[in-house]
């Protein structure tokens, strides 16, 4: 089961977040925090933040993310628009993968897609699609996107 903690907030106080075995100090900012499996990524949209992990520690600027695994903090610019489209109700395809765009439709509508192993999909896409669409919707603009088809069963996306 993955696990999920997804969070944006603006703080006047300094508090912590611990997620798996790190923290992240927030000193006075607005952020998104996003750990799905092992992978732990913090966004910085403004102000500062302390990351701590494994006996390491980074301080982020705004701009940047630290993704941290399970032996290292690593800091690199952030597609800020990208890393919290979420929060205005996007889901956001710039420059992701299939794999990429299904695991966020998985995540968002709880369903497990089928088949994906036999899919190969190399093109990056781009744009915007409302979360409030319904999933036969997302689907379809899918189906456009990747000449591929869905099918719907219960709680499972068939892609033919």
């Amino acid at each position: 089961m993955e696990k999920l903690f997804s969070s944006s907030q603006r703080c006047q106080k300094p508090f912590r977040i611990e997620v798996e075995n790190s923290v992240i100090e927030v000193l006075g900012t607005s952020f998104n925090v996003n750990a799905y499996h092992k992978e732990i990524n913090t966004s910085l949209v403004e102000g500062k933040v302390k990351i701590m992990s494994q006996g390491h520690e980074a301080y982020l600027l705004p701009g940047n993310e630290a993704i941290i695994s399970t032996d290292k903090i690593r800091i690199q610019p952030a597609d800020i628009q990208k890393n919290t489209a979420w929060q205005r109700g996007e889901f956001s395809l710039e420059g992701s993968s299939f794999s990429e765009i299904i695991s966020q439709i998985s995540r968002w509508y709880n369903v497990d897609f089928i088949n994906v192993e036999d899919i190969s999909v190399s093109n990056r896409f781009n744009g915007t699609l409302s979360r409030e669409s319904r999933l036969s919707e997302v689907l379809n603009i899918l189906s456009f996107a990747t000449n591929r088809k869905f099918e719907i069963d219960g709680r499972h996306i068939i892609i033919r």
